[in-house]
């Protein structure tokens, strides 16, 4: 008889995955709670005991737990970190809940791709002519394209997806659209560049 079939057998497969499950979430945490004891992030008593601290440090560790790879993990930690050290947390813990919300929602994939896009494409605001909009716009969906041996259509659809962050807008152009890096990307643009890469 299969012995996961048996009471025993299935009371020591949950104490197994349960110890696994424990373990797993637990080295998940450790590295963010390591750099906050060991004092790489300084922080006064009153910022630990404050509602907003305390709400985001629970909506990261929310985060965190739901991520799946180790690179997204090290990404949300930084933005913690980040949201401490440059003092948004603090002075604009909406500014920050919206910003973990908006990088919890997307894949590496999605993440590195803003990246390329913030380098390459025009600011909303920017007075530019057509034309250098589509060129920016020409040589960011040839870089992804590259990047991920993915066909233009792919890249399309790629970049309608990111769309949903409100960090890129379409310039509505009749050709087709055309993106800017919208004032939601610039407003947290330090938050999520500040080092968001370091591990």
């Amino acid at each position: 008889m299969d012995s996961l079939s048996t009471g025993i057998g299935k009371v020591a497969l949950r104490t197994a995955l349960d110890k696994v499950i424990k373990t797993y979430r637990n080295n998940k945490f450790d590295k963010l709670i390591k750099r906050l004891e060991t004092g790489e992030i300084n922080l006064t008593d009153h910022e630990l005991q404050s509602d907003d601290f305390i709400a985001c440090f629970i909506k990261t560790i929310d985060a965190i737990d739901k991520a799946i790879s180790k690179e997204k993990v090290a990404i949300l930690e930084n933005l913690f970190i980040n949201g401490i050290e440059t003092q948004v947390i603090r002075n604009t813990p909406t500014l920050y809940e919206e910003t973990l919300t908006i990088i919890s929602d997307l894949s590496i994939r999605e993440i590195e791709i803003l990246f390329i896009l913030s380098e390459e494409l025009s600011i909303e605001e920017a007075q530019e002519e057509s034309t250098i909009v589509l060129e920016r716009n020409q040589k960011a969906k040839k870089r992804i394209c590259q990047r991920y041996n993915i066909s233009a259509v792919y890249t399309a659809a790629l970049l309608h997806r990111l769309e949903r962050t409100g960090l890129i807008v379409d310039g509505n152009f009749i050709d087709g659209p055309e993106y800017f890096m919208s004032p939601l990307y610039q407003e947290i643009k330090k938050l999520i560049h500040y080092k968001i890469w370091q591990s």
